[in-house]
């Protein structure tokens, strides 16, 4: 009795707290005018399942996902499977992706994000490679870069725009919005892994950054069998937190037991899966991707926990589900922790839930 009466308070405590927001941001840096073209219709295909997963399965509230993509406009593609009238959707995209636009739009957004927000960044699909423009504001061919020199040498091409910005200029942009709770970016680009080590990076100890490939490395493409191509981080990631690929096949990234995908189960899942031929990057400095994830809202539904598993998370639900014998759960929650249905934690199992 005294434990149920524990849960109660809690719940009835932590909902009194400030619910945070979540906000997302996807950039797609190119812009798609056909269907079933390699470094072309990927801009909208891996942008359009990101986009997906987000709003269908992560629970983010589309006002609260900003998307820059190619001129501004939702491409009307050829296959059923990325229309937007698969969704009855209308126009997904908020921004075009030109520079001025990322630069304008993400001091907007750093304006309201707070302390108590969580950000998720996706670089959905572009390029990037080694010094190929003197100024951010100079145009270059695509083609015409090489690969970096070193882990600052970095570079992103907006496609559609012929132009590329500097490892430096990036991260300003994006440190526009400074404040946030947790912070959760992906990455797909060659040479991405700059932005995880070197002198300049996005890493601190609120954010975890996956990216494509080490610094000195090009990331590619995925053909899907039976469907189209994608960036293979991409299709790894989104299928990973989807639950399913494009096909709807099922896909199984969780290791730990819980029918939920961490951070670091994603960078992991990216890292062995063998249609990778890039080697993807975690930065972690926080120690959090085995805590965080990039739905905050967590239901652990009819699910037997046999696993010494810490979750950090805004809302935590064990729904019809049990602690094995012997297993470990720590909880960190910011709002709420409840428990409904049936439960069951035996005699050597350990469940602390901290506020």
């Amino acid at each position: 009795m005294k434990r149920i009466i524990f849960f109660i308070i809690c719940i009835f405590f932590l909902k009194l707290n400030a619910k945070a927001v979540d906000y997302a941001i996807l950039v797609s840096a190119g812009n798609a005018t056909t269907d079933d073209v390699f470094s072309n219709s990927e801009y909208w295909y891996d942008l359009f399942l990101a986009y997906e997963d987000l709003v269908l399965n992560e629970g983010y509230d589309p006002a609260n996902v900003f998307v820059f993509y190619g001129n501004g406009t939702s491409f009307n593609s050829t296959r059923a499977r990325y229309q937007l009238a698969l969704h009855g959707w209308g126009n997904i995209v908020d921004f075009d992706n030109a520079y001025n636009t990322l630069n304008t739009q993400f001091a907007n957004i750093g304006a309201i994000v707070t302390n108590n927000d969580n950000l998720h960044i996706r670089w959905v699909v572009g390029h990037g490679w080694g010094n190929s423009a003197t100024t951010v504001t100079t145009p270059s061919t695509a083609g015409t870069g090489r690969d970096p020199i070193n882990v600052d040498d970095y570079w992103v091409l907006l496609q559609n725009r012929n132009l590329c910005v500097r490892e430096t200029e990036i991260i300003r942009i994006v440190n526009q919005i400074p404040n946030y709770k947790r912070r959760k970016i992906v990455w797909m680009t060659c040479h991405s892994g700059c932005l995880t080590g070197g002198t300049n990076n996005m890493n601190n100890d609120r954010s975890v950054i996956i990216t494509a490939s080490r610094w000195n490395q090009v990331s590619s493409a995925y053909n899907l069998p039976g469907e189209t191509i994608h960036a293979q981080l991409n299709y790894i990631v989104t299928s990973a937190l989807f639950g399913e690929d494009p096909l709807g096949t099922a896909f199984n990234s969780d290791n730990n037991g819980d029918n939920v995908i961490n951070m670091w189960e994603l960078w992991n899942e990216a890292d062995i899966n063998a249609i990778m031929t890039s080697d993807p990057q975690l930065g972690n400095n926080g120690n959090l991707a085995n805590r965080i994830y990039i739905d905050e809202h967590l239901v652990i539904e009819n699910t037997n926990i046999n696993n010494d598993i810490q979750y950090l998370v805004d809302d935590y639900e064990f729904l019809n589900s049990s602690l094995q014998n012997g297993s470990d759960v720590e909880v960190d929650i910011d709002n709420g922790f409840e428990i409904n249905g049936t439960f069951n934690a035996p005699v050597g199992t350990t469940l602390n839930i901290h506020p």
